[in-house]
């Protein structure tokens, strides 16, 4: 068994570089072994940052952009355009340096009056399907929540089935209130 270490950082700048050439050489190593590799994006402050770095570094890598598809852990249900997007927000930044192709890329989606978060997390279950993540980032809130998942929150309805991959998420305590969620 190998023991798990705990890094701390100074500095917002001082993880996110840290981060970024950890995750940078994690991909790279990924790409060795398969030709396609499944990443799991988060939205927040640190995950963004996180991006930067990550776009800076990866022309010095031997990342080949054109053989990642992206995921997201959860996403904030609003319009495409709309910069509180974690999609938005990761895809402007890591197509800088990254050129990505559509069919790489698999936000969830985005609301447009035709259907509700459920309804929206049921259509992102399928295009997930069976999808096995390589590498799955996740943000932790100040208020303790990860991925639109809050503690003691009952936003997430009980599942008598156990076998939904995504949710969708009503009444979030922070806004907006309507998320979709792994």
């Amino acid at each position: 068994m190998s023991l798990q270490r705990i890094h701390r950082y100074r500095s917002l700048e001082e993880l996110t570089v840290s981060m970024a050439g950890r995750l940078a050489q994690r991909l790279a190593e990924l790409q060795q072994q398969k030709d396609r590799v499944h990443l799991a994006l988060t939205g927040g402050v640190t995950a963004l940052a996180l991006y930067e770095s990550l776009a800076t570094l990866v022309q010095a890598t031997e990342i080949d952009p054109s053989r990642l598809e992206l995921w997201w852990t959860n996403e904030r249900y609003v319009p495409t355009t709309d910069q509180l997007r974690n999609a938005t927000t990761a895809l402007t930044v890591l197509a800088r340096t990254m050129p990505f192709v559509a069919s790489q890329v698999h936000p969830m989606p985005s609301s447009t009056g035709t259907m509700d978060a459920d309804e929206a997390a049921y259509v992102y279950s399928k295009e997930l399907g069976d999808t096995t993540f390589d590498i799955c980032l996740l943000g932790l809130g100040s208020d303790g929540h990860v991925a639109s998942i809050y503690p003691d929150h009952p936003s997430l309805p009980v599942q008598t089935e156990t076998t939904l991959s995504v949710v969708g998420v009503t009444d979030a305590p922070t806004s907006p209130g309507d998320r979709i969620t792994l």
